[in-house]
């Protein structure tokens, strides 16, 4: 399992049926549209902008 996080918003989510989700990895590369997951969260690692998925 791979967490994910949602950037979807709520109307998106109510009017579509569907949640616009991107992984995260703990595998950290220096790209562009990979972002850095702030310190001090529960989750650690970089977002993977060019990964969107609808589920």
């Amino acid at each position: 399992m791979r967490p994910v996080l949602i950037v979807s918003n709520d109307d998106f989510n109510r009017l579509t049926g569907l949640v616009k989700v991107v992984p995260i990895t703990t595998k950290l590369k220096d790209f562009p549209i990979h972002l850095d997951i702030p310190d001090g969260l529960e989750v650690e690692g970089q977002v993977l902008l060019e990964k969107e998925h609808l589920i």
